[in-house]
């Protein structure tokens, strides 16, 4: 006997109690008290196999590497029960030894450990070594396995992997001697990192047999194999790994299991069996039983939060007889049910923006290891085209670090996960970034959306509301200082108090001031609040219709809609020298007055658009509200009226008319340049005839750009322009693109700081809530608006708000100016699409070639928008989309604005699938008493 030391003490206290206590890992295994330092001799060995399985230790792998590596104390990696030392007695195992007898150097196993990505815990140098010939390496798993079987299995890959080891090390009750020094201890020996899962023992034994024959691999691992009992897929090992019990699950699902008796009746049994596993990974490892031949053998996995290792097991004593199939009753391979259906047309451009790992591994930030590509690799196997991404990726410039044989590993890893029907990994089972992404379970989630779904893609900031109002007054003293003539636009909220602000700065600079507003009544607010604050303020004349003949009202109110303006204003006059009205007379005389007037002018859009463009040139120009709808305008005329009309009209006009009418019968959609100008007596005599021929607005036609036939109508569209002077427009939907193309004018923006709102806005999107839907469900929609917001005024489509309100007149359309329902709760529905035409209309002015327009398609597909993102029917053309999407959303915040939710404690109602800005959004309504929800 060659013995030195024998301790008198446990062998914990001595050598391990420091060195387990500061261990992330510990494993359990038979350690001899006794240290050698030189190999035990014959007569030693009786002693030490009787002895070592009551000298069972708990330590930290450094601890083991020193005690048996360094100071030649005997061990077992197992324990057993009945201090018996063979395989039917086996208990546990978590440490793995293989022995190299001059067959390796030391080099050659790191290498192939590095290649294959294995984690070698430590190597010691045997007693028998000569020059570190002869030497034993360790592994540790990352958990304990107890079952027999398994770690049989683990040390059959071992072999496998390492053909050149000693084949007697396949024995799960080996013991081994100490050793005379550590050759090698992993850095972090003591940490999850230094450990390998039997998830990564496979992998690693696919790609060192697919480096050595690449042809022959499957045909080899089940060769190793064909003893253990493992269950094989169609072409792999049957170990997998999961991040939920939904994963394993799903496999469960899409896989058959070829003559596995009472599988299919177990089904749900297992699936509860593995919630509660999962659920409490203390109970891991454990077996959960198909019948009495084979059952499924569950694994934690320590070095991944929620990850864990399922491998299907044979656990009949009687070995499968070459693995085969067809020579067996019950067989363990595993078959395809059908061909997996891939995901079609997936958008990998727009992955980047939303997958931290992804953008990392497409841009080489970082060099991802083995367990974060296989987690991005059963993202790409279930999309088409997705292997022809990975690979196309992994063999990038930005990737050389991954080896000059990453590809042909590769492509055996994800034949492997292919073969074995891998869903999508969770993002939490993998990925180091997943605590600093949106919610998301997988990759794939992240980048596409399901139908009625609405994401969130961004937490908004929301700056407190005097911040906001500090930010919009510093924005309007910036525009009302520029020089130029430019368009200057600030973005402000609905209630922010824009027209507070602007009313504070009137005087500013000296110069006279314009102000638009959308309509008569808050005009007649701002210039009675401009007044009150000491400023010289008149506001341009509003038509006295309740003082007017109802004969001279409909007459004057006909002339405008045929656009005869002049003739409009001179049978007033008339009217008044026959019969004299003092509000009449009034409104014409403050109309010429304001020609004359030295203080500020308050007036609505519209009429801003009538003045003439030299009287403009003496004011800057403060417009409150969207003005886009105003300044591009939509009126409609018949082909009847048209007709009438060129027969008054000079011939190279009427040849331009002719010209445009023939290509709206080829097309009834068309845009063409401005038709030729008339002189000022032409046009009079036109809106005499009009006042006496025609029937619909034929004049405006003469200015129009584009025009879309109808049957016998016709929708045309036309520019109004504005002023050339300094433009300052405050709204909060004004579209930066839109204004540009249409005015073709400098445009500066101006954003204002969004203030989170005091009261609460609520929206429901389970249904499209379109015209065509409302008209389909309207009796259903009612009674639901009726139920969840009882007593609302509602904000609907103008055909249906009768409906809804029948007292009420505010619809989609006449929302701008009105605060009639400040401070109280309301409910909109309704999600305001308007005629394809007008979308084509606008587009064709803001420059969509003609072409272009009349192909664009429709078609419901994902958007992202406003922090959202979400499935809208919509174009494919950018721009036309943004129109769609524009008008919308304009009308929809201009509904939301109405109670003025920034500044009054009070809930608004949506029921739309455009999703709103602050939206509480819900996807489905809740439970309604008796059954009275849509369904």
């Amino acid at each position: 006997m060659t013995k030195i030391v024998k301790s008198d003490n446990p062998i914990s206290s001595i050598l391990l109690k420091e060195l387990t206590a500061m261990s992330a890992v510990t494993v359990t295994c038979c350690i001899h008290e006794t240290s050698y330092t030189k190999k035990p001799g014959k007569y030693d060995f009786p002693t030490l196999s009787c002895q070592l399985p009551s000298q069972e230790h708990t330590v930290s792998p450094s601890s083991l590497a020193a005690c048996c590596g360094s100071r030649g104390h005997t061990f077992s990696p197992a324990t057993f029960g009945q201090n018996q030392r063979t395989a039917a007695c086996f208990q546990q195992q978590q440490v793995f030894a293989l022995d190299f007898d001059d067959t390796l150097s030391l080099h050659e196993v790191m290498d192939r450990c590095r290649q294959v990505q294995l984690p070698l815990s430590f190597v010691y140098e045997t007693f028998s070594s000569t020059k570190e010939n002869r030497f034993r390496a360790v592994f540790i798993h990352n958990c304990s396995i107890d079952s027999a079987i398994v770690s049989k299995i683990i040390l059959t890959m071992l072999i496998g992997l390492f053909p050149e080891a000693d084949k007697s090390c396949i024995d799960v009750a080996r013991m081994f001697f100490g050793g005379k020094k550590v050759l090698y201890q992993h850095p972090q020996i003591n940490d999850f990192e230094a450990t390998f899962t039997v998830f990564e023992l496979n992998t690693a034994l696919i790609a060192y047999l697919s480096a050595v024959d690449s042809k022959n691999v499957a045909r080899k691992i089940r060769t190793i194999l064909s003893k253990t009992g493992i269950g094989f897929g169609s072409t792999f090992p049957f170990i997998n790994e999961f991040s939920s019990e939904a994963e394993f699950f799903g496999m469960c699902q899409h896989t058959d299991f070829y003559q596995i008796k009472d599988l299919s009746k177990k089904i749900e049994e297992i699936r509860i069996s593995s919630t509660l596993l999962v659920e409490n990974r203390s109970t891991f490892p454990q077996f959960i039983k198909i019948n009495d031949f084979y059952s499924f053998y569950f694994l934690v996995n320590f070095k991944q939060k929620n990850s864990f290792h399922v491998l299907l097991i044979q656990t009949h004593s009687t070995p499968l007889k070459n693995n085969n199939v067809s020579t067996v009753t019950a067989a363990t391979s595993i078959r395809k049910k059908s061909q997996k259906k891939l995901l079609q047309d997936f958008p990998f451009k727009e992955l980047p923006k939303y997958c931290q790992l992804y953008r990392s591994f497409q841009n080489g930030e970082t060099c991802l290891d083995h367990h974060h590509l296989f987690g991005l690799a059963t993202q790409f196997s279930n999309i088409k085209e997705g292997k022809t991404h990975f690979f196309n990726l992994l063999s990038s410039s930005a990737n050389d670090d991954y080896g000059y044989n990453a590809h042909r590993r590769w492509d055996y890893y994800y034949n492997y996960l292919v073969s074995q029907r891998y869903l999508p990994r969770n993002c939490i089972g993998f990925c180091p970034y997943h605590d600093q992404c949106r919610p998301s379970s997988n990759m794939i989630s992240k980048a596409l959306i399901v139908r009625k779904e609405i994401r969130q893609t961004s937490q908004p900031h929301y700056s407190p509301l005097p911040d906001a109002e500090q930010e919009l007054e510093q924005h309007l003293l910036e525009a009302l200082d520029a020089k130029g003539k430019d368009i200057h636009l600030i973005e402000a909220q609905t209630g922010l108090g824009k027209s507070t602000a602007y009313l504070r700065h009137l005087d500013r600079n000296n110069t006279r001031k314009i102000i638009a507003v959308p309509t008569n009544k808050l005009k007649d607010a701002i210039v009675k609040s401009a007044t009150d604050k000491g400023y010289c303020v008149m506001g341009t004349p509003s038509l006295p219709r309740d003082q007017m003949s109802p004969s001279l009202l409909k007459k004057v109110e006909s002339l405008f809609q045929k656009g005869a303006y002049r003739l409009a204003r001179l049978v007033m006059e008339k009217a008044v020298k026959r019969h004299p009205s003092p509000a009449l007379s009034a409104y014409l005389e403050d109309d010429k007055k304001i020609f004359s007037f030295s203080g500020h002018l308050v007036t609505t859009h519209s009429k801003l658009f009538t003045l003439d463009a030299s009287f403009l040139q003496k004011y800057d120009v403060i417009i409150d509200e969207d003005v886009f709808r105003t300044a591009l305008r939509m009126e409609t005329v018949t082909l009847q009226d048209l007709r009438k009309l060129k027969s008054k009209l000079p011939l190279p006009v009427t040849q331009a008319i002719n010209l445009i009418l023939r290509r709206l019968n080829r097309h009834p959609l068309t845009r063409y340049d401005a038709l030729p100008p008339l002189d000022k007596a032409c046009h009079d005599d036109l809106e005499c005839f009009a006042d006496k021929r025609l029937l619909t607005n034929a004049l405006d036609f003469l200015r129009s750009e584009a025009a879309f036939l109808d049957k016998e109508r016709l929708q045309y569209a036309f520019v109004q322009k504005l002023p050339d002077t300094k433009i300052v427009l405050l709204s909060a939907t004004a579209n930066k693109e839109l204004y540009q193309k249409l005015f073709c004018r400098d445009i500066h923006v101006y954003e204002t700081k969004e203030a989170a709102y005091q009261g609460r806005l609520l929206q429901y999107h389970d249904a499209s809530y379109s015209r065509s839907y409302l008209a389909e469900h309207l009796d259903q929609v009612i009674e639901n608006v009726r139920v969840l917001c009882p007593g609302n005024p509602v904000i609907t489509f103008k055909i249906y708000e009768q409906a809804f309100c029948p007292e009420q007149e505010l619809h989609f359309g006449n929302l701008e100016g009105h605060n009639d329902f400040t401070g109280e709760s309301l409910s909109i529905v309704g999600t305001p699409h308007v005629k394809r035409c007008v979308y084509d209309l606008i587009g064709l002015v803001l420059g969509v070639p003609e072409k272009t327009v009349r192909s664009a398609n429709l078609s419901s597909q994902p958007l992202e928008r406003n922090g959202y993102r979400f499935w809208f029917h919509t174009f494919t053309h950018p721009l036309l989309r943004e129109i769609q999407l524009w008008l919308i959303e304009q009308e929809l915040e201009q509904a939301v604005g109405r109670a003025r939710l920034l500044r009054h404690d009070c809930q608004v109602t949506v029921f739309s699938n455009f999703p709103l800005r602050q939206a509480i959004l819900e996807r489905d309504l809740p439970a309604l008493p008796d059954h009275q929800s849509l369904g």
